[in-house]
């Protein structure tokens, strides 16, 4: 999750104005990003403090929701291969 968590920070720069996203996009763009982060963040809280942790396939839904809902749903797929395909 760590690893996913910086493949979504490098998908938030590529939603900056400066990247090509029109004002608009970027500002949905950004703050679909950090909703994400903040999913990520908040499970791997639970997972470390042996607290109510999402069932794995629950929190993968809810993070696709959260793409799509934001138009980002094939960049954030492309970001959690990604992250999986760094484990070793």
């Amino acid at each position: 999750m760590i690893v996913l968590t910086w493949e979504l920070g490098l998908l938030g720069r590529g939603q900056y104005v400066e990247a090509g996203a029109s004002e608009t996009d970027a500002l949905a763009g950004l703050r679909c990003v950090n909703e994400l982060v903040l999913a990520v963040s908040q499970q791997l809280r639970h997972l470390l403090n042996d607290a109510s942790a999402l069932p794995d396939d629950v929190f993968l839904a809810t993070l696709e929701d959260k793409a799509s809902f934001g138009k980002l749903l094939p960049e954030f797929r492309t970001a959690v291969v990604r992250a999986l395909e760094s484990i070793k």
